[in-house]
């Protein structure tokens, strides 16, 4: 995968393994009700398998150039939240990125510029 534009919450509804990670993060669900949900998507749960994901985002990250991206959807399929956070918000993340395109967006549309 990669490249292409930002895809709006389609990015979670299009991918089941991210949305049972996000379901498992919830403080309400037990540890085999986040096993049941990470193996009904192929996924391995436990410790070993969340070091894993975290190795392989901060490969990702390490990428040049980064793939902030997958990186954070390792993060999350870690269910490490502050980890996803910060790959999001990096400097030239995809949430900054998506900031800059919005202000010029806006811009374009500015009609309250004086004349």
């Amino acid at each position: 995968g990669g490249g292409g534009g930002w895809r709006s919450s389609q990015v979670v509804l299009d991918d089941p393994q991210l949305l049972c990670a996000l379901l498992a993060s919830d403080p309400s669900c037990t540890d085999d009700e986040a096993q049941e949900l990470y193996t009904s998507v192929g996924l391995d749960y436990g410790a070993r398998a969340d070091k894993e994901w975290r190795d392989e985002a901060a490969e990702a990250e390490r990428a040049s150039p980064p793939d902030y991206l997958r990186a954070a959807r390792c993060a999350l399929l870690a269910r490490d939240h502050l980890f996803a956070a910060r790959l999001l918000t990096a400097a030239e993340g995809p949430l900054c990125r998506l900031a800059a395109d919005w202000k010029s967006w806006k811009s374009v549309g500015d009609t309250s510029a004086g004349s």
